[in-house]
């Protein structure tokens, strides 16, 4: 008998003012919870002006995990905050574009589109490094 292990993980960045949150692994109800979580303590310490969820490193995404993503999108853009989406592979990417999301969520083929889409990127760092670090909870 096979065991399911979750190892889903959310990974962050400043890339300029643009806040990068990148899932890793499978976004579905036993992951959701970590994403709601993320978002209270985002809003309550007050969001970047512009938010990227790099969706590289996401292979799965069930109908829960999908309402986490409306959900993150309708909360920071209430607030005037810029949300958009990138490089979501396979089935994943089967999916936004089967439920017409991907032109509602800002959906692009890479990170680096997106951060485009939101303004100048500009180096988090001195030495042009952004770091990538667990989001602060």
């Amino acid at each position: 008998m096979a065991v399911k292990v979750n190892t889903f993980r959310l990974l962050a960045n400043l890339e300029g003012e643009t806040f990068v949150l990148h899932p890793v692994g499978e976004l579905d109800l036993s992951s959701h919870w970590r994403i709601s979580h993320w978002l209270a303590g985002y809003l309550r310490d007050g969001p970047a002006p512009a938010t990227l969820v790099d969706l590289a490193d996401v292979a799965f995404i069930d109908s829960v995990g999908l309402g986490s993503l409306l959900h993150v999108t309708s909360r920071l853009r209430a607030g005037g905050h810029a949300v958009v989406f990138a490089a979501p592979r396979s089935q994943p990417a089967k999916l936004l574009l089967r439920t017409g999301l991907t032109r509602h969520l800002g959906v692009y083929g890479t990170a680096a589109e997106a951060l485009r889409a939101v303004g100048p990127a500009r180096p988090a760092r001195e030495d042009g490094r952004a770091e990538r670090h667990a989001p602060r909870s």
